[in-house]
């Protein structure tokens, strides 16, 4: 299972589902900092932005008379709340106790990374933009300036700094000291293992 306290760490900010980290063309450091408690590959992988959740809004508004829409935004919910964890995590403090809490310690689950679930939430999304920009009540026009705002919110961060960074490479493997306790073609595990580690 996960460590204790790992659940937590490894949830989804609500914050993130709107903020734009680093890893994002429109993200800063400073913003994640402030209303995310942090910048985190975790809370990164939940976001969706403002955009889409305007084109979430409206097309859950406009066709909420059909059976089809009130599936997807069911669906859309059940992948969301989850990937925040087993509680509501704001600006770095948990609060409010989430359904997560309930089947963290069940069988799979006590190994799951709560956040990872969000990237089933854009798979509906993906469905849901489908369908709005499908719709013909709507001029092109409009339809072409939310699919361009929608690409422009998820473009990368172009810094290429960013992306990278120095190999800090231990004496044991740089000055090849390995070769004398690793035999050719072994297969070895480095434990503790960082998730920031080189």
């Amino acid at each position: 299972s996960l460590p204790s306290g790992m659940a937590s760490l490894a949830s989804a900010n609500t914050y993130n589902l709107l903020i734009p980290s680093p890893f994002y063309f429109f993200g800063s450091s400073r913003i994640t900092e402030a209303f995310c408690g942090g910048v985190n590959e975790y809370g990164a992988s939940a976001y969706l932005g403002p955009v889409a959740m305007i084109v979430l809004y409206g097309y859950a508004r406009s066709q909420w008379h059909l059976p089809g829409t009130r599936l997807l935004i069911a669906l859309f919910l059940i992948a969301a709340i989850p990937s925040l964890g087993p509680s509501v995590f704001v600006a770095g403090a948990g609060h409010v106790p989430m359904p997560w809490r309930l089947i963290a310690r069940l069988p799979l689950f006590d190994k799951a990374e709560p956040a990872r679930v969000s990237l089933f939430t854009f798979l509906v999304l993906a469905v849901i933009v489908t369908l709005w920009l499908e719709d013909h009540s709507r001029q092109p026009r409009n339809a072409l300036i939310g699919a361009a705002a929608l690409i422009l919110f998820f473009l990368p961060n172009p810094s290429a700094a960013f992306w990278t960074r120095p190999l800090n490479a231990p004496p044991f493997f740089a000055k090849g000291l390995y070769r004398k306790y690793i035999a050719p073609g072994a297969t070895v595990l480095i434990l503790p293992y960082g998730v920031e580690g080189d």
